[in-house]
């Protein structure tokens, strides 16, 4: 990088902060409400005077006419310390809807992108929006709506992760989409808050695809009160959701009272390879406690509750729902998954209703599981719970 660099060449002591500022003269939309159509605009932040327009669109109406945007870092601790990208501020947003005379930025989603020097773009996409009342929202952490005119106001998104590092802010893009249902728009369970709370991730899926992966508020019918619960909208369509156990208590059998039955929710049954990616990104990523491995001590819901067909000797038989294997099975009897290839185990030392073990690593990417059925095996302090609606 050039003449702007996130990261300052000496480390303070005490956490600090600093500013990019540029101004981001046009985040349009295509005055047509399909989903697809957009409009965005490139800046350059190691030079500071490269913006870019339109990209080829030829039909597009501005939202406003001018959007200051100023990125910012924090410094977070760690081994090592670095800055990260943690915040975004935003002010003379026009936020008034469509009915005006002059269109702007209310019903509008947007969508934020880094990327580094050499093209790639970072991992961490940020989404917020303009509702109908012009308060802004977002899923990826807290955000303010302070109305400093009439038509204008400002907000500031700190993310409830910073994960990206600030030296691999290299330039980044944001573009704008109106939107789609739910986002506090036209849905009375848009997730978006406790008291229009979702009765699943999968509802969410369903109901409005223009969301992304991040937390919503979810109470099923199950439920006594409303969770903000992590919702993976990646994996087999979206709508697998989690809320993580920090302090147990550690359970051995699906039929112990575990951290989540105090809240309606029950130990994660596995459904498909992708549901268990989509679980080791939740844990990877959004965990709020713990390391990565003390999430997967366990197969969770997956278990064992009959004594026909084999002596207890599976290891002739694919781990999967789909393969005919007798006697496993999940609590709601729907499909379930653990590996695609015969195994060494279940090998008869199991004990009914028991957890099995499992080999999780933060890197498994769609692979066999690795798992014992000795007897039974504890969760620990750490695991995942859900509505298990999908």
């Amino acid at each position: 990088m050039s003449d702007v660099q996130f990261e300052p060449k000496q480390v303070q002591a005490r956490p600090a902060r600093k500013k990019l500022f540029w101004a981001l003269g046009v985040a349009a939309c295509l005055a047509a409400g399909a989903l697809g159509t957009t409009f965005s605009a490139n800046i350059s932040l190691n030079g500071g005077n490269n913006v870019e327009f339109g990209q080829g669109m030829t039909q597009a109406m501005a939202c406003d006419s001018h959007i200051s945007v100023t990125p910012i870092s924090t410094f977070v601790n760690g081994t090592p310390g670095e800055f990260k990208f943690s915040e975004i501020d935003l002010a003379d947003v026009d936020t008034t809807d469509q009915s005006d005379d002059t269109p702007g930025c209310a019903g509008k989603l947007f969508e934020v992108k880094t990327y580094k020097e050499n093209g790639d773009v970072n991992t961490q996409v940020i989404t917020f929006v303009v509702l109908s009342d012009g308060t802004f929202l977002s899923e990826d952490g807290d955000m303010t709506t302070e109305f400093a005119a009439s038509e204008t106001s400002t907000s500031r998104l700190i993310f409830e992760t910073a994960t990206v590092r600030a030296a691999d802010v290299y330039r980044m893009t944001i573009q704008s989409k109106k939107l789609t249902g739910c986002y506090g728009n036209s849905s009375a369970h848009d997730g978006l808050t406790q008291q229009t709370a979702a009765p699943s991730g999968y509802y969410l899926a369903l109901n409005c695809p223009g969301y992304t992966s991040g937390t919503y508020w979810i109470q099923s019918l199950s439920m006594p009160n409303a969770l903000q619960m992590y919702v993976d909208m990646t994996e087999e369509g979206g709508g697998y959701d989690f809320y993580f156990i920090t302090a147990g208590p550690s359970v051995n059998f699906v039929t112990d009272i575990n951290g989540g039955t105090a809240l309606g929710l029950d130990l994660v049954m596995p459904r498909s390879k992708y549901h268990w990616r989509a679980m080791k990104n939740a844990v990877l990523n959004h965990r709020p406690a713990g390391n990565f491995y003390d999430y997967f001590q366990t197969a969770y819901g997956i278990y064992r509750d009959a004594t026909t067909a084999t002596d207890g000797n599976y290891t002739s038989f694919i781990l999967n729902s789909g393969s005919g294997i007798p006697d496993w099975r999940v609590k709601d009897g729907g499909r379930w998954w653990l590996r695609d290839t015969t195994y060494s185990e279940p090998n008869g030392d199991y004990t009914f209703n028991g957890l099995l073990s499992l080999g999780m690593y933060d890197s498994w990417n769609l692979q066999d599981l690795n798992l014992n059925d000795g007897q039974y095996y504890p969760t620990g302090d750490y695991y995942l719970v859900s509505t298990n609606a999908k």
